[in-house]
């Protein structure tokens, strides 16, 4: 039996893995293309696996089952993890406006028409609050590859994304008190999700930075402490009486207020795209073809209704809040869909018995349709809105020069290139920066990434000075940054002459250093 399920799985992944790959040569979102494999390969899966073409697949209590409750896990953890406290500051105002005008607009015209479609009132509850959010999953990954994600529009969006992140764990936390029948357990449920907040706060704050800050780096140490955290959040799920992906939401939550956070999403992220697949092709499995075709018109008709609802009035909440023209419209143009995680949403409310399949089906249905067309409105927002309104110079194009790296020497050089240049960003992914260097001119995380090549400016820096010899780093920013003025520190005297043929201008050998320093020492005495 385990042979069946295993060759089953096997023949799974490698149909998914076939898709990831189209889906990232063609730059499509692969989000909406798992559900869709999963939807179109239910029944031909069925009729191939009853000729013995292919292996049965058990999508109870089997690995697929397993693999997809894990999925659900790290696509909550990574929502916590996208909840930077720091990065929405500056936006907190705008776009907590935002998401409340948008979030009652979208409410209320979702409610208006699954009253008239004959959905019941705990149905149209739980369905209109689910089609309320935006996608990260599709926003950020996008926007990073456009290398918008620190640009006003890219902060905006952020800012909201964050708020309705928080909005749909309490959702989902609602819709699983629900189903206990009682307004004291959904208080209860309320009570503990608050509770979990806090201790993920305060963890943040005073734990987490002294525990972190020792396995930081060693990335195999730093993932499994990150893990190990996940791990205790779940624990304290099961005992506060919340759900396991809850738990999951605090942890994500508690790590992404340290500044190196961005690191561990880096390592998380393909680990969690694969259980995510898993989970969501597999919920397109379940969904047989007559349910799906029972609520394609609605799916199609709210999805006609709902990007351009949540685009109008995401622009006009910003614009009213005092956006300019160019950001506004480029940040409503990104939130215009409905995320995967409302499928999350529904399906605990199916789970529970709150809802029958046909609305797991409608909802998965929206997710497709508004993510496969936000994709489109994403990919040109820049020359949409810039057909509207000036485009506004955003970009970090004051970085002179740059410092990758740690030391004991690390304020000698510091102190030398301030000399030297205005703007200097430290980049470590450790503590150890220089002592008067501000927070300001620090950026935490593998210079490896892009998201922390831009934040720190590569594109408008002079000069790149290592201070570690990280062989990987240093080949990097040779090929990266041939142009620029590069320093690099390398203690192999071959890796040290290859790096001056490629196009490093000048690498710092401490072992040659100190041999030049005693000869010169001997002849003076």
């Amino acid at each position: 039996f385990s042979v069946v399920i295993n060759a089953s799985f096997a023949l799974f992944v490698c149909l998914l893995g076939l898709i990831a790959f189209f889906a990232d040569r063609f730059d499509k979102p692969s989000i909406p293309i798992y559900l869709v494999l999963g939807i179109l390969f239910g029944p031909i899966w069925s009729v191939l696996s009853a000729s013995a073409l292919v292996p049965k697949i058990s999508l109870t209590g089997g690995i697929l089952s397993l693999v997809s409750e894990l999925g659900l896990l790290f696509l909550l953890f990574i929502v916590g993890l996208q909840v930077k406290l720091s990065q929405i500051s500056g936006k907190l105002k705008t776009g907590s406006f935002m998401t409340m005008v948008q979030g009652l607009g979208v409410a209320a015209l979702a409610s208006i028409y699954l009253y008239i479609a004959g959905f019941q009132f705990l149905e149209i509850l739980i369905l209109s609050a689910a089609l309320v959010p935006s996608s990260a999953a599709i926003v950020i990954p996008m926007l990073k590859q456009q290398q918008e994600l620190s640009s006003e529009n890219g902060m905006l969006d952020i800012s909201v994304l964050v708020l309705e992140n928080i909005y749909l764990v309490v959702a989902v936390g609602a819709v699983s008190a629900l189903s206990k029948g009682s307004g004291l357990a959904v208080l209860k449920v309320l009570a503990a999700m608050s509770l979990g907040l806090i201790i993920a706060y305060i963890s943040s704050r005073l734990v987490l930075p002294k525990i972190v800050s020792e396995v930081l780096q060693d990335q195999k140490s730093f993932l499994m402490a990150g893990f190990g955290l996940l791990g205790a959040f779940v624990l304290f799920s099961s005992f506060a009486g919340l759900k396991p992906e809850i738990g999951a939401f605090f942890a994500g939550v508690a790590l992404a207020q340290l500044p190196y956070s961005s690191e561990l999403q880096a390592a998380v992220d393909p680990m969690t795209e694969f259980f995510l697949a898993i989970f969501l092709a597999s919920l397109g499995l379940t969904l047989s073809p007559s349910t799906v075709s029972s609520v394609a018109t609605d799916a199609v008709i709210l999805s006609l209704v709902l990007v351009p609802a949540k685009a109008s009035l995401y622009f006009i909440s910003s614009r009213f809040s005092g956006e300019g023209g160019y950001v506004s419209l480029r940040s409503a143009l990104d939130l215009s869909q409905v995320p995967d995680v409302s499928i999350v949403v529904v399906t605990v409310a199916a789970s529970s018995g709150l809802l029958g399949g046909e609305s797991v089906a409608l909802i998965t249905l929206v997710v497709i349709l508004t993510m496969a067309a936000s994709s489109i409105l994403i990919s040109s927002g820049n020359l949409l809105a810039s057909k509207f309104f000036n485009k506004p110079s955003y970009s970090r194009e004051d970085t002179d020069a740059i410092l990758l790296g740690s030391s004991e020497n690390a304020d000698t050089v510091f102190n030398i290139l301030k000399s030297f240049y205005n703007d200097v960003i430290v980049v470590n992914r450790g503590t150890g920066t220089p002592d008067n260097v501000s927070m300001d001119d620090t950026v935490y995380g593998d210079f490896s990434h892009e998201e922390i090549r831009q934040k720190a400016g590569s594109e408008s820096a002079e000069t790149i000075v290592t201070l570690k010899d990280d062989v990987d780093v240093e080949e990097e920013v040779i090929e990266d940054f041939p142009s620029k003025n590069l320093i690099l520190l390398e203690k192999s005297p071959q890796l040290s002459l290859k790096f001056l043929d490629a196009s490093a201008d000048y690498v710092v050998n401490p072992e040659l250093l100190a041999a030049n320093e005693l000869v010169e020492r001997v002849k003076d005495d």
